[in-house]
């Protein structure tokens, strides 16, 4: 592939300060990859002595996309995206990345209709996990959506794009952000997020992966209407478990108080088969065969 500007100049840049950049052959640009919506500054690569597969970006100092570079120094969890190298240049940070080999959970939408309730259990425990682990820490992830959910080899998953990503105390986290179909009522009312927010993302998530459809059109987003397009989809959904359904009620209560939270959503009959234990060692397998 040929690397034009202005990655060639960071990437000549990057190879001169550490010799991990120099072993990476570019392979091609990711905005015709299954990640949707991504700069050009963004490539994928492969290590020519390990041949592990990588996403290569970079990002401004200037950027609010810093964000993301501070906030993942501060978490370690097997389903949190991480850096497998970082190099801070004259004007920009040059960050690698694991490839996702599926892609994101829209494009695996796209190409399945739905998924079954088995598949989307393994993929939604990681998921709480990871969000149980950020709010132990006092953050909250303020855009969690299919699109900001990773796929890798054994529907391993990684929770990325951490732009928004704030502790729920401060006053950044005031600012309305993030997508508004997944946004929660009390956000769209004007309210902080919390990481009730980040559960009520899950819920329509959810009701999209194993139903191939959203609980709610963008159009609707006012309580009563809701409600009414909540039940409407339960309705509708007769081939879904009796846990399942369960889950995503409990997910999209419009009571924010009242919403289970990411541990007890470990703990749902729905999601309990799968431990954090069992999420630990396959990452950890996935890491030594990529």
């Amino acid at each position: 592939m040929k690397i034009e500007e202005p990655f060639l100049t960071f990437w000549i840049e990057a190879q001169k300060h550490d010799s991990f950049w120099k072993k990476l052959i570019i392979v091609n640009n990711l905005e015709k990859s299954p990640s949707r919506d991504l700069p050009r500054e963004v490539v994928s690569g492969y290590s020519f002595d390990t041949r592990k597969k990588y996403v290569i970006k970079l990002v401004w100092t200037t950027s609010p996309a810093l964000n993301e570079v501070e906030k993942l120094a501060k978490f370690d969890h097997p389903n949190i995206i991480y850096f497998e190298k970082v190099t801070r240049l004259s004007s920009c940070w040059v960050l690698c990345m694991p490839f996702a080999s599926q892609g994101d959970l829209v494009h695996l939408l796209e190409k399945t209709s739905r998924l079954s309730e088995i598949r989307a259990r393994n993929i939604f425990v990681q998921i709480f996990s990871a969000l149980k682990f950020m709010h132990s820490l006092g953050y909250v992830h303020r855009d969690v959506k299919l699109d900001n959910i990773l796929i890798s080899d054994s529907d391993h998953i990684w929770l990325t794009d951490f732009e928004f990503c704030e502790n729920f105390k401060t006053e950044r986290n005031k600012n309305q952000v993030g997508t508004f179909l997944y946004s929660s009522p009390e956000l769209r009312l004007g309210l902080p997020a919390k990481p009730e927010s980040d559960l009520w993302a899950c819920g329509v998530s959810l009701c999209a992966l194993v139903s191939g459809k959203f609980p709610f059109e963008v159009e609707s987003l006012k309580t009563r209407e809701e409600i009414q397009a909540l039940r409407r989809w339960e309705e509708e959904m007769t081939f879904l478990s009796v846990n399942c359904k369960d889950l995503i009620r409990s997910l999209l209560n419009f009571n924010p108080r009242a919403r289970i939270s990411a541990g007890k959503a470990i703990l749902h009959p729905w999601t309990l088969p799968t431990t954090f234990s069992d999420l630990k060692e396959k990452a950890g397998n996935l890491r030594k065969s990529a």
